[in-house]
């Protein structure tokens, strides 16, 4: 994502929280409702209608903090993890201490918590506060900060129309509010500490969000979630923190889904199968692909790369103390999220920063940073993105229109010429406002091939 250059004469350490990550999810920790996000994101324009029913409170219903008398059945206890050979190691079969339950806490917030705790091998250090609010109430609280990211998004739009990636119509900061106001039914926030799920029912389906945003409570705890040096990173940190905390929390929420009964698990598809109503879905199918991919990615990119964190660790005890590495040290790619193997040298050759080479006299910037492997992915297909091996992009204002100018570097000279045949077939398609060179520019002290791509729209 491209961070927002400063205002001139402004120290950079000034610049708010930057790229599209915090804005895609509005708080660390926010669940979105990620199969269908992808789902719908499928479905052409003869696609049927879903589901009519949404699993939230009725407008005008009170925030409330749960009660006892709320209270299902408990969740199943969480399964100590297992070592290679199918028995708990001597480490793991002694089960962390578990907090107590305050008094007033209904059973299942108890039971979620005491699951998150055990898979993660260690208490709580203090018992988290779970409300449940309406929908009004909900998004109130999930938007507090959105308009801090409006800057940003603007921006990111601009990028996606110079590349023909949304329409010229589209206005990428309503879509990313409508989204989340559709999408996300749950959050937690770490300057606050408080924990939120959309809804007015303790049914299965809001004790699985309330696991999730157990774990980004617990992993604040321990490991401090709140990482305001992110704000002025100039790389992809921000997403690369996001998919391994998003990616941790989706892996334990489905662990926990895993241990349910036969009868509980079609309970709960059923329940994830009824969250939007025909409103919801006119929001939905008017979202671009790109928009909802990128949504859903921190969740399903992120859960891959911390299960081979985890595994890659030899799992138990050690595989969580891998990921709690990656949540204190995160990566700084989408490539190291697309490919966790490279933190682990077992690829060869880092990614390159590429310096952009300087925006033609006259123009009035308003962007500049990294594309990253994910964009490319999304944008000329994963066997380019593969291949990526660093990149710098400016955006600028070119009269009526916003252009866009990337270097690209590739690992190889080979994943180089692919770049380039697809970048050529891309701007084939629009040649007035398109091109792609070939360039040589300095990095270093030394030389590196590069692909530049130009659009304008």
């Amino acid at each position: 994502p491209l961070p927002s250059l400063p205002e001139p004469g402004a120290d950079p350490a000034d610049r708010g929280r930057e790229g599209l990550w915090l804005a895609l999810a509005a708080v660390v920790g926010a669940v979105m409702v990620v199969g269908a996000l992808i789902w719908w994101s499928s479905l052409d324009d003869t696609a049927e209608a879903g589901p009519t029913t949404q699993a939230s409170a009725p407008d005008g219903a009170d925030l409330e903090e749960l009660e006892p008398d709320a209270a299902d059945d408990p969740a199943p206890a969480a399964p100590e993890p297992d070592d290679e050979s199918g028995d708990p190691t001597d480490d793991e079969a002694s089960a962390p201490e578990i907090t107590p339950c305050p008094d007033g806490v209904v059973e299942q917030i108890c039971d979620a918590a005491a699951f998150v705790e055990t898979f993660r091998g260690r208490p709580f250090q203090r018992f988290p506060t779970v409300e449940l609010a309406d929908d009004a109430e909900f998004q109130e609280r999930l938007l507090v900060d959105f308009d801090e990211s409006v800057d940003d998004l603007e921006a990111f739009g601009s990028l996606l129309r110079s590349l023909g990636l949304i329409p010229d119509d589209v206005d990428l900061v309503e879509v990313f509010r409508s989204s989340l106001e559709v999408a996300v039914v749950g959050f937690y926030r770490t300057e606050t500490e408080e924990l939120l799920i959309r809804g007015s029912d303790l049914d299965l389906y809001a004790e699985l969000v309330i696991v999730h945003e157990l774990v980004h409570a617990h992993d604040d705890q321990w490991l401090d979630l709140d990482r305001p040096e992110l704000d002025e990173a100039d790389d992809e940190s921000g997403y690369g923190f996001t998919a391994i905390v998003e990616g941790n929390a989706t892996r334990v929420e489905n662990a926990w889904r895993d241990q349910l009964s036969d009868d509980e698990r079609d309970e709960l598809q059923r329940l994830e199968l009824s969250l939007f109503d025909a409103d919801d879905l006119a929001i939905l199918r008017s979202i671009p692909a790109i928009v909802l991919d990128l949504q859903a990615t921190p969740y399903t990119d992120g859960e891959v790369a911390v299960d081979r964190i985890h595994e890659a660790a030899g799992g138990g005890v050690a595989g969580e103390a891998a990921v709690n590495e990656a949540l204190t040290r995160p990566p700084t790619t989408s490539e190291v999220i697309l490919h966790p193997e490279l933190l682990f040298g077992a690829v060869e050759g880092e990614p390159v920063a590429v310096p952009a080479p300087a925006p033609p006299a006259g123009i009035d910037p308003i962007d500049e940073g990294v594309i990253g492997e994910l964009l490319f992915d999304l944008w000329l297909g994963d066997r380019v993105g593969d291949g990526w091996g660093g990149d710098r992009a400016v955006v600028w204002a070119d009269g009526g229109r916003v252009c866009t100018a990337i270097n690209v570097a590739a690992d190889t000279g080979d994943d180089l010429d692919e770049i380039a045949d697809a970048a050529g077939d891309w701007a084939g398609r629009a040649p007035s406002d398109r091109s792609v060179d070939r360039a040589t520019v300095p990095v270093g002290g030394g030389e590196l091939d590069v692909v530049r791509i130009e659009g304008c729209g």
